[in-house]
């Protein structure tokens, strides 16, 4: 079992995650990681997240496009080439509500309305599943490349059965593992069975309160408003992104309830509605939407939600997808480019 303390990265994790990542066809979550303040887990799957169904599926969305992503699908080839050769099968990424997971309970017991102590959201914990014999200082190397020196030295791997894990040398698994929870995202994890990118997010108590806050804020839109209660008291939320020949991008809630799920599309209906007025009429001084409005307001017929009794689902796939993916690139193009950053060590330009 891997020393208890606790880590400082969040960007670290998202790049693990899109370069190296590989899951057996149903996930499965690593012993002992679940505990009662665990609100995400991330999952992916070697057979579905592979450079060459990467490389497909951005032909497919971006078309002429595809070509601005080259420089990334190369870089996921190299990391995700190392990561398999030293016997990665699986990745899972796990992330707390609380900083220190060790007083979790403490923290979850707390007046709710109480100002927080401490940072929001625990950087997550990585967990590489291995193959048996498996080459724990390869992933490390694999792993490390292209860290800062500094983030390099905080950063501990330790072996956990045939689990690598990666942390800081703090960082802290739960002292107590919360069973209900680890079976609730398991039963999550499950829908997404072709996922090559799966996210499932439960709320917990101290998840709740913030966003019980966040839906009474003036101004809020019927979403928030109407759609965060249903949200916070949902079963859980995920996101799976599929490649290949068929790329898409699919987000579901499992509701408490049927009437819930019925509050909760119709509080997306309402904004879409709205959101479509204000792209068919900006009217004057309507800004950047007098120029993206007749873009964008043919696509959001693509996120109008389905519901089947407690289940609310967004399914973007096909056209919708593709013209979504390409008037972000588009948008992305037109930015002003920023001058690449100075290497460690290395002196800023001057200024003229």
């Amino acid at each position: 079992m891997w020393k208890r303390k606790s880590m400082a990265w969040t960007s670290a994790a998202i790049v693990v995650l899109a370069a190296s990542v590989s899951f057996a066809a149903v996930a499965d979550l690593p012993p002992d990681a679940i505990g009662s303040d665990t609100v995400f887990v991330i999952h992916a799957d070697a057979q579905r997240l592979t450079p060459g169904m990467l490389r497909t599926a951005a032909n497919v969305v971006l078309g002429e496009n595809a070509e601005r992503t080259n420089g990334f699908i190369s870089a996921f080839q190299d990391r995700y080439d190392k990561a398999t050769k030293a016997g990665v099968i699986s990745v899972t990424v796990i992330g707390t509500s609380s900083q220190r997971v060790t007083d979790a309970e403490n923290q979850l017991g707390v007046d709710p309305n109480a100002p927080p102590q401490r940072q929001s959201m625990n950087p997550p914990v990585v967990y590489y599943h291995m193959k048996a014999g498996g080459d724990i200082k390869a992933v490390e190397k694999a792993m490390t490349q292209d860290m800062p020196e500094k983030q390099r030295q905080d950063v501990r791997f330790e072996q956990m059965d045939d689990w690598v894990v990666m942390h800081e040398k703090l960082q802290t698994p739960p002292e107590k593992v919360d069973g209900d929870r680890a079976r609730a995202f398991a039963d999550a994890m499950a829908t997404q069975p072709d996922a090559a990118i799966g996210f499932v997010y439960i709320p917990d108590a101290r998840t709740k309160a913030q966003m019980s806050k966040t839906a009474v804020r003036d101004g809020s839109s019927k979403l928030m408003t109407d759609g965060l209660p249903v949200l916070s008291a949902s079963k859980w939320i995920t996101l799976a992104i599929t490649l290949g020949n068929d790329p898409g991008i699919k987000a579901s809630v499992l509701a408490a309830d049927a009437k819930s799920a019925r509050k909760l599309s119709d509080a997306a209906e309402s904004d879409l509605n709205d959101l479509k007025d204000k792209a068919a009429n900006p009217g004057q001084g309507g800004g950047p939407m007098a120029l993206i409005g007749p873009m964008i307001a043919p696509l959001l017929d693509g996120f109008k939600p389905v519901v089947s009794e407690a289940l609310v689902t967004v399914n973007l796939k096909g056209q919708p997808l593709n013209s979504v993916a390409n008037l972000v690139a588009t948008i992305s193009a037109l930015r002003p480019q920023q001058p690449p950053k100075p290497a460690a060590g290395d002196k800023a330009p001057a200024k003229q």
